[in-house]
């Protein structure tokens, strides 16, 4: 069949959608010996290098106050050693999820501390603009912690000591009414 150009721009004509034979699975190729694969060895290191939390990871915040940015990443870090794929997780995500969570906590201690509603000088009510500076830091950390969980559910060994997680074990379970 020929295509042809229509006048409005549009392809006209050729194979269609799902014409044709269907292909051959991967698996059943392999089967069938008729798959071209090559095996490539990769090498094993001992251990992954340690990688340091980032200088823009403070100790303390401004007002002398400690930071918790340092102590999410090295959290994070043993916990990804734990399961055998920190080497697998850009450590910059690493670096910028622990920024915003240090962040959200600073947020959230300054909150309590002040209070959520301001006033002006005329006597009208505001929200303090701390509340939605939390809230951003929240959404983006959130977003990169799913971003470093996909890694760890798509390639994380069971952990042998304990069993499987507790919480999976929860969520997996059927739900009797």
């Amino acid at each position: 069949m020929v295509s042809m150009m229509a006048k409005d721009g549009t392809i006209r004509g050729g194979a269609r959608m799902g014409a044709g034979r269907k292909k051959n699975s991967l698996e059943e190729q392999i089967a069938d010996g008729r798959a071209n694969l090559k095996v490539i060895e990769m090498p094993q290191a001992d251990k992954p290098p340690k990688h340091k939390p980032k200088k823009f990871l403070p100790d303390k915040t401004e007002d002398g106050r400690k930071s918790y940015a340092r102590v999410v990443f090295k959290e994070t870090w043993a916990w990804l050693e734990e399961r055998q794929i920190a080497h697998l997780v850009a450590p910059q995500i690493i670096d910028e999820y622990a920024a915003l969570l240090g962040r959200f906590i600073q947020c959230e201690e300054e909150l309590t501390e002040a209070g959520l509603i301001r006033t002006t000088d005329k006597g009208h009510i505001y929200i303090d603009p701390r509340v939605k500076a939390s809230l951003d830091y929240a959404k983006q950390a959130n977003n990169l912690w799913y971003t470093i969980d996909q890694k760890v559910r798509e390639y994380s060994i069971p952990n042998s000591a304990g069993g499987d997680d507790k919480m999976e074990r929860l969520l997996r379970a059927k739900r009797v009414i």
